[in-house]
């Protein structure tokens, strides 16, 4: 079974160029690894949420199964609302040039070479956000689906 936030998490940090978001390269982190208390100390963040994995069958008639991972890109910034747009071009950018995306050999949960599908959905935009009073807070949301086919034996 593939570790959606973990396999998009890992993406982002490989693939991530600094030279298109101002030579700064965000933190990468699970949703668990979130601190309650957010101190945006001139820092950028990326946090990576799994939301939801169904089984559909894409085709009428069709034996193979899908697997869908929904996921969700958090990226936040205190840095300015254009380095925050800046991120999120940068996080589409890799999604993009990772549409059919085969999974690395060194990844530990046991899916290497099982070919996925990743598209990024609705994007989204939340600026100034109410977590602080004192800093601008800037944050893009970007929804991924990764999805995967799984042959089902008749």
């Amino acid at each position: 079974m593939i570790d959606g936030a973990l396999l998009i998490k890992t993406l982002l940090s490989a693939n991530w160029d600094s030279a298109n978001t101002n030579s700064r390269t965000p933190s990468f982190k699970e949703y668990y690894e979130q601190k309650k208390a957010n101190s945006y100390d001139n820092k950028d963040e990326a946090y990576v949420y799994d939301r939801v994995t169904t089984n559909e069958r894409p085709y009428q008639g069709n034996i193979a199964l899908r697997v869908v991972y929904r996921a969700t890109i958090d990226l936040r910034t205190d840095y300015s609302k254009n380095h925050c747009l800046l991120m999120q071009n940068e996080a589409k950018r890799i999604l993009k040039a990772n549409h059919d995306y085969v999974i690395p050999v060194s990844v530990a949960y046991g899916t290497a070479g099982q070919q996925v599908i990743i598209e990024s959905r609705d994007i989204t935009h939340y600026s100034n956000s109410i977590e602080s009073k004192y800093h601008k807070n800037f944050k893009k949301i970007v929804d991924v689906e990764i999805i995967a086919p799984v042959e089902v034996t008749p």
